[in-house]
């Protein structure tokens, strides 16, 4: 009970880390009236997809060794799960064998849809759902391999 206690404080921690990092870099890289649907989802609690460079970069914002997700650590190069209920999982290809690999790189970089995609037809709810749709896949594969 002690270490599940722990996993989600740190995990309440990372995300609170992942929000300063992100509310830093788009003081300068901010689109004016573009909705972000990692932003949002971060923000809101809710499940989202995390490079293993976009953790790095926030604990080294902060100060703290980035030895497991940097460059060269175990864990770089990954794509993480952190969950609404602020658990980080591994995505593994399983998990996401089944979703188009643009999808995929679209919710790892978590600045929505890529205008090339959508042309005019860009829907900043729409791009919202569309994440919780992934990532609610996500989170269910996972469970599903748990079981």
């Amino acid at each position: 009970m002690a270490k599940r206690a722990r996993e989600r404080a740190d995990g309440a921690v990372l995300r609170e880390l992942l929000i300063r990092h992100w509310d830093h870099r788009m003081q300068r890289w901010r689109i004016s009236g573009h909705v972000y649907p990692f932003e949002q989802a971060l923000k809101a609690g809710a499940d989202v997809v995390v490079s293993s460079g976009r953790l790095a970069g926030a604990l080294e914002h902060t100060g703290l060794r980035v030895d497991r997700f940097g460059d060269y650590g175990p864990d770089a190069g990954k794509a993480w799960l952190l969950g609404a209920d602020d658990k980080l999982t591994l995505i593994e290809d399983h998990h996401v064998a089944e979703m188009d690999q643009r999808d995929f790189d679209e919710l790892v970089e978590g600045h929505g849809p890529q205008l090339w995609r959508v042309g005019d037809a860009y829907d900043p709810a729409a791009a919202v759902e569309q994440h919780a749709t992934w990532t609610a896949a996500i989170q269910a594969s996972i469970k599903q391999v748990r079981k």
